[in-house]
Parts: C-alpha cells; sequence; structure tokens
C-alpha cells in the first residue's frame, strides 16, 4: 500500500490540531500530511507553542527527519533553528526538549513514530540548509548533467546508500522553464520553499506548496517567474522519463508574460521568510 497522491496543499492553510493521536508527544500541534498505513511512514507539520517542554529523557525508536521552517528548539544536546536540517537514525534521542520562542518544522519519519524513555541516546546529524553552497544537478538515470535544463542547482542533505533515498534543495532561477513531462519511479515530497512555481495542468503556485506525489505520474510543463526554492525527498535514486505535448510551450509561454501582480502565483513573501542565499540574489540583479 502506497501514500494517497497529495496535490497543492499549502501549509499556511492547515489548522494545527494536538497531535497525541498519532503517537507524538504531548504540546505538539500540527497536522499529519501523508501517511503510508502499511509501513507507519508518515510525514507531519509540526508547531510548538513558546516555552513547551519534554522534561524526560527518552529516544525514538523510528528513524526521522526534520526540516526547521521558523523559531528553534533544543532535542538533548542538539539546538535546531530555522533552516536546519536534522536527521537521526532509530535510537536517536528526541528528549529532554524544550522550545522557548515556540518553532515550526517538517516532521517525517521512516515508520510509526514511537518514544521511549531512555537515558543514554546517539546523537543527530545536523545541517544548516541556508549556509550550504549550492552545486550542478549531477548525472541520474535518464538525464545527464548535460541534459539538465539550465540554472538547476542543488544542495545535498541525505541520500541513502542502499535504497538512493534521498532529501535535497533545489533551485531554480527566475524566468527558468522546462516544457517537458517529467515521471519518476520513485515517489516524490516536495515543500516549496520560496518563489512561484507553475506544474502543467495544476496550475501555479507560491510558498507553502506541499506535494507527494507517487511514482510513475507524469507532471509538468514546468516554470518560474521570480525563481523557486524546493525541499524534495524520495524513496529511491531519482530517474528521469520524459514525454512531450503540444500545449507545454505555450502554457509556459503565457504563465511568464503575465504581469508579476500579487496573487496566488506573485512570489509574495516565503511564510517562513526568505531561504534565498546572496549567491542568489546577486544572480538575479544581473
Amino acid at each position: 500500500m502506497a501514500r494517497a497522491d497529495i496535490e497543492y496543499l499549502m501549509l499556511q492553510d492547515v489548522r494545527p490540531w494536538p497531535l497525541t493521536r498519532y503517537g507524538l508527544p504531548l504540546g505538539w500541534l500540527g497536522e499529519r500530511l501523508s501517511h503510508d498505513p502499511a509501513t507507519g511512514e508518515a510525514t507531519y507539520l509540526v508547531q510548538m507553542r513558546p516555552h513547551w517542554r519534554l522534561p524526560t529523557p527518552g529516544i525514538v525508536e523510528c528513524g526521522l527527519e526534520i526540516l526547521m521552517l521558523a523559531g528553534s528548539c533544543q532535542f538533548g544536546a542538539t539546538e535546531l533553528s530555522r533552516g536546519h536540517y536534522g536527521r537521526v537514525n532509530p535510537g536517536g534521542a528526541l528528549g529532554p526538549a524544550g522550545s522557548d520562542e515556540g518553532c515550526s518544522f517538517l516532521l517525517m519519519t521512516d515508520r510509526s513514530f514511537r518514544w521511549v524513555e531512555q537515558r543514554e541516546s546517539r546523537c543527530w546529524t545536523v545541517e544548516n540548509v541556508l549556509s550550504l553552497p549550492w552545486q550542478p544537478a549531477p548525472d541520474f538515470e535518464g538525464r545527464s548533467a548535460a541534459q539538465t535544463p539550465e540554472g538547476v542547482f542543488v544542495k545535498w542533505l541525505h541520500e541513502d546508500s542502499q535504497s538512493g533515498a534521498y532529501t535535497l534543495i533545489t533551485r531554480q532561477p527566475g524566468g527558468w522553464s522546462d516544457p517537458k513531462l517529467e515521471a519518476h519511479r520513485c515517489w516524490e515530497e516536495l515543500l516549496l520553499l520560496d518563489g512561484d512555481y507553475l506544474m502543467g495542468v495544476n496550475g501555479a503556485v507560491s510558498a507553502g506548496c506541499y506535494i507527494f506525489r507517487n511514482g510513475e505520474i507524469p507532471h509538468g510543463p514546468q516554470a518560474s517567474r521570480t525563481g523557486a526554492i524546493w525541499f524534495c525527498r524520495g524513496n529511491a535514486r531519482i530517474d528521469f522519463q520524459y514525454s512531450s505535448v503540444p500545449w507545454a510551450q505555450p502554457q509556459i509561454d503565457r504563465y511568464l508574460e503575465t504581469a508579476r501582480t500579487a496573487g496566488p502565483t506573485a512570489r509574495g513573501p516565503a511564510p517562513w521568510g526568505s531561504w534565498r542565499s546572496p549567491d542568489i540574489e546577486d544572480q538575479e540583479k544581473e
């Protein structure tokens, strides 16, 4: 059994509820965004109120990833703040934990969440996403580095050596487009952190858009007026299967020619602040 497909869920519209019904700690608010009932694998939008505390130390029995969207939180000896990506294998520390200012983050688990009280725990692996350098997109099955549309760069956060499962950040510059439709064997999980984006017949969105798409689903054409930064995950090494449709380029042309006015497709303020590093801002001003 796989997760249900989710297209264009705007996280700004998600109403926070207590997450104890999913086995997460007391005081965690938010919503489960997607879920595989067979494995328990899931993704949650989590919010903590200021001065939240989990005083008892413990470990989690699942592997998990966290992308901090706003605020900061202390998990054991590890402090995560906006822009940090944290990953911990099963047996990693979750408590004691607390947040003085409150925070919001994306939580992704590889099985059902379960926390167990325990004195000893393992360390997190943490990266500051905002300070990592951008790298050219590498070769993938079905798309070599030379075939990558101009302007696409990535920040690798994690790749499993056995399954090829990946977590990364991608960016496309303003005015970028790709008229091809693409599909992948792996599932894709996406969060638009900054910018605007057109994705074919599904229309255009702004920052805060969440997508979960199972494998083999064609999507595109794609374009961005102001540039886009995506948080991306997949359960296997991504491949690219391309196809073409005659209406793709006219749709891109209409989208890019539309005036950049306020509205759902304008860049506008990202809900968790800018994710654009100075090197991007300098390039886009040239």
